[in-house]
Formats: structure tokens, C-alpha cells, sequence
């Protein structure tokens, strides 16, 4: 079975998780992570799996990461010390 469908099967099954807990189990794998660069300034980044952040270590971008997806897109990214912007917000 692929690793993903593994993932999926145990996310799925009645753990006694929430629904945020699940979300949490999904992990990036390292080899992708080693891959990844920055977006905005092609610098190297880092997995910080507690808090579901990918961190560029050149210009400290944190972009999200949704359901074990990294979303390296700079208009999704934040930085240290600033809150993502609200909908509706300007």
C-alpha cells in the first residue's frame, strides 16, 4: 500500500482525534523538504513539523503547510512576528 493511502486509512480511522488532530498527523517527508526552495528568494528552507510551517532560512518567510502539502507561494507566506491578513481585511 503507498505511504499516502497508509496515511489516509490511519487519519481516517476512529482514533479519537479531532478533527485538527488529524489534520496534524500528516507530515511532510524530509526527502521533499530537501528539494524545496524559497520562493521568493530561491533560499533553503526548513520543516517545522509542530507547527505546520515551512521556514526559509535566507529571508524568513513561513509558508503554510495544509494537510501534509507545503504551499510555497509567496502570497500565502508570512512573516515572523506578523499575523496572515484577515478575509475582508485591507
Amino acid at each position: 500500500m503507498p505511504p499516502w493511502k497508509r496515511c489516509a486509512t490511519k487519519c481516517s480511522a476512529s482514533s479519537g482525534l479531532s478533527e485538527t488532530d488529524k489534520e496534524t498527523v500528516v507530515a511532510v517527508d524530509a526527502g521533499l523538504v530537501e528539494l524545496l526552495v524559497c520562493p521568493d528568494c530561491r533560499g533553503a528552507v526548513e520543516y517545522k513539523d509542530r507547527r505546520s510551517l515551512i521556514i526559509c532560512t535566507e529571508c524568513g518567510l513561513h509558508y503554510p503547510v495544509r494537510d501534509g502539502i507545503p504551499v510555497m507561494l509567496v502570497d500565502e507566506a508570512t512573516r515572523p512576528g506578523r499575523r496572515p491578513p484577515r478575509d475582508g481585511a485591507s
